[in-house]
């Protein structure tokens, strides 16, 4: 075999190679967000979302609406509840209070907020006497605007909250 030869051969492979690459990429199915019904016209929509940052704390917390559970965060995931149009008071379960803890929002009809809870692992260390540890994942609401919670939410898979 010709040295020309070896390096077509080679080229074939890797055309070869990025062709089956290219086409499982492409194949991936459509975002979750993208299958959700529209908002009706008599409701509002918020999401809420953690999107499993590399600083994202672990554990879960309880999303709360009025006081009442709306559901559960996971790292890397994102839920939505589809409410009556009206004021909201948001909040979290959470081991310790903190600034930004909670939020005050109000929906008209057809309108879509999103709700990006944040975390900071091991805030509260004061369980763990003075060695430290126990420490404790808090939470934290950062109502975000549309067009950036869109896209953030386009990206995770949607989960029953």
């Amino acid at each position: 075999m010709t040295p020309a030869s070896k390096s077509f051969n080679r080229w074939l492979k890797y055309v070869a190679a990025s062709g089956m690459l290219a086409a499982a990429v492409f194949s991936v199915p459509a975002p979750a967000v993208a299958q959700t019904a529209p908002v009706a016209a008599n409701a509002a929509r918020i999401w809420f979302y953690r999107d499993g940052s590399p600083n994202d704390g672990v554990g879960v917390t309880t999303v709360r609406l009025n006081g009442a559970a709306a559901g559960v965060t996971e790292i890397g995931a994102s839920f939505y509840r589809d409410i009556p149009p009206g004021h909201y008071h948001v909040s979290l379960d959470n081991p310790v209070d903190d600034r930004n803890q909670t939020a005050d929002i109000d929906l008209a009809p057809g309108q879509v907020a999103y709700i990006k809870i944040a975390t900071l692992d091991n805030w509260d260390t004061s369980s763990g006497g003075n060695r430290g540890g126990g420490g404790h994942t808090t939470f934290y609401i950062w109502p975000m605007p549309p067009a950036m919670g869109s896209a953030d939410v386009a990206r995770l898979p949607v989960v029953h909250g």
